[in-house]
Order: structure tokens, then sequence, then C-alpha cells
């Protein structure tokens, strides 16, 4: 408001920032609001940063999977056809067939194929933990179908 030459007079408080003194009030108001939304921001990390360590997913919920109990839970069907398309892509059908057959995005093929949810893992902050929930593929199939992808 400064920059444009307004000033900020409130009816239901005493605000007035037409003096110097209503001026820095509100710049010392406006500094311990920011370091509150700070400190927020910096304990919600934290504890998002924690619970990712003990396991518990801090993301939505992957194709196949739901949330229930701060965890990941599997749907059988879906898990079913998550299993399909590791197996056909692994057997040699290109991402663009499966994703034909299966009636999803090659996007979405991708990410199926690329998320260490899957096999058991999380991510979080760019590092690889041991999620609490059960894999769908095991780990050795999952690691081969990235040095496929990667062909």
């Amino acid at each position: 408001l400064e920059d444009y030459k307004i000033d900020f007079i409130s009816i239901t408080q005493p605000i007035d920032t037409t003096p110097s003194v209503g001026k820095a009030f509100m710049r010392i108001v406006g500094v311990f609001a920011e370091l509150e939304r700070d400190m927020i921001s910096e304990r919600v990390k934290l504890t998002m940063t924690e619970k990712a360590k003990e396991g518990c997913p801090q993301q939505r919920a992957p194709f196949c999977y739901n949330h229930k109990q701060k965890n990941f839970v599997i749907c059988d069907d879906e898990a079913k056809a998550v299993k399909a398309i590791y197996s056909d892509f692994f057997k040699g059908m290109n991402r663009y067939k499966i994703s034909k057959k299966y009636n999803k995005s090659f996007q979405t093929i991708t990410n199926i194929l690329s998320n260490t949810t899957y096999c058991g893992h999380l991510r979080w902050n760019k590092e690889l933990i041991k999620g609490n929930h059960k894999a769908i593929i095991p780990e050795e199939i999952f690691k081969m179908v990235q040095v496929k992808i990667k062909k």
C-alpha cells in the first residue's frame, strides 16, 4: 500500500498508518505474522519428515492403494492390474501397447512402472524409505524393470 501512497485505517481496530508510529506498528505486526507463518511451516515439515522416516506415507495414494489409518492399503482388483502391467512390460510389451491394453495413458503406465511404492518403499525429500505398506511387486522385479526403462 505504501508504494501506492495509500494509508490504512482500520474501523474495528486502533490501526492508522497515517502517522509514523502507525507505519512502524504495521511493519512490526507484519514481521511477527511472517515469523509465525515460518514457524508453522517448519513444524509441519519436521512432523512430516519424522512420519515419513517411520514409513508412514506423506503423499497421495497411488493407483491400487487407498489411505487407511495413515497407511496405504491394497485394492485387490487394481493390484492385479498393476501386476499384469509389470508382467507385460517385463515380457517385452512396450508402454504404448500396455497403455492401450489397459486403457490408461502412456504417462500413467510410466508412473506405475517407476513408482517405488509398488515395491514397498516411499520417496521423501529425494530419499528412499522403507514403507509400512505391503509391496505389490518384488523389489528385484522392480529394479529389473527400472533398468529396462532406462534402455
